[in-house]
């Protein structure tokens, strides 16, 4: 016969754990996953709308939604992180700034990299173009982490490496997203899975939740 004590503890244990649950934790939770799902559909309206679904103009095609995507994944990037700080107004106006910035270069150096990897090339040019590729989101997370370290909120200086791991998941994610689900398309190579907007999505996630864990700790 079971015993019912046992139900009761546990019942009780879980109560206490959503208790220590604050709206805070929820919303850093949500908004990168918010984020992710917006700047996707902005991703995907500008392909549909701009430059059409059964091409590969798009690559070659300066797309606006880039912008606003930026921004959002900044924003899942930091929300959390200013939850847990009282950093002033200027100071978090630098800050967005800069990393808008340094984000926005990135995508568009990255962008050309992979065109250019996807392009007929030798094979030693092929590998330079990976180590470029690497090279740039090393910086990038750097910068990411440098910038939240010297204004906002210090932590492991391990967490740069995090952070580049955050960024490289970024396309196995997406490969493995459009593997489940296609889309508009019937191929499943990253060009496809960046025409559907889920490298859009999962920076986003990434990047927000990984700025949680680092403020609570949990990494």
């Amino acid at each position: 016969m079971v015993d019912p004590s046992a139900f009761i503890f546990f019942n009780n244990m879980i109560r206490l754990k959503l208790l220590k649950i604050k709206k805070t934790d929820v919303w850093s939770v949500l908004i990168p996953l918010l984020f992710g799902v917006l700047s996707m559909i902005v991703w995907l309206i500008d392909i549909f709308n701009n430059v059409g679904w059964n091409s590969l103009i798009w690559l070659n095609h300066h797309l606006l939604s880039v912008y606003i995507i930026t921004a959002l994944t900044v924003g899942s990037f930091l929300f959390p992180i200013l939850l847990k700080t009282n950093a002033k107004l200027h100071t978090i106006v630098f800050i967005v700034f800069a990393l808008y910035i340094i984000a926005l270069c990135g995508f568009f150096i990255c962008k050309y990299l992979f065109i250019e990897l996807y392009a007929e090339m030798p094979e030693d040019k092929h590998v330079w173009h990976v180590w470029i590729l690497i090279i740039i989101v090393t910086v990038v997370a750097a910068a990411f982490f440098y910038l939240k370290e010297w204004y906002l909120y210090k932590s492991g200086r391990f967490h740069i490496m995090t952070l580049v791991a955050v960024f490289i998941s970024v396309v196995p994610a997406s490969l493995i997203t459009i593997e489940w689900f296609q889309g508009y398309g019937n191929a499943v190579t990253f060009v496809d899975a960046v025409k559907m907007g889920y490298p859009m999505l999962w920076v986003n996630i990434f990047l927000g939740w990984t700025a949680y864990a680092i403020v609570n700790k949990v990494i």
